[in-house]
């Protein structure tokens, strides 16, 4: 599932969950679509990141 889509001058950055599976066909469909890919890959997250992710920012 792809989320929190964001388009630059010649980019795009999104959100994606999912395994290597689904990221390899999400790759195929932007190019069988005619989205030329020049990189893609996955961001490195930080532990700050993690850890909203998991707790949604919410702390008891």
């Amino acid at each position: 599932m792809v989320f929190d889509i964001e388009i630059g001058l010649n980019e795009y950055r999104f959100g994606f969950h999912g395994g290597e599976e689904e990221a390899s066909n999400l790759l195929a469909e932007l190019v069988r679509d005619g989205v030329r890919v020049l990189e893609f890959r996955e961001k490195p997250v930080d532990l700050e990141e993690a850890f909203f992710q998991l707790t949604r920012g919410e702390v008891a």
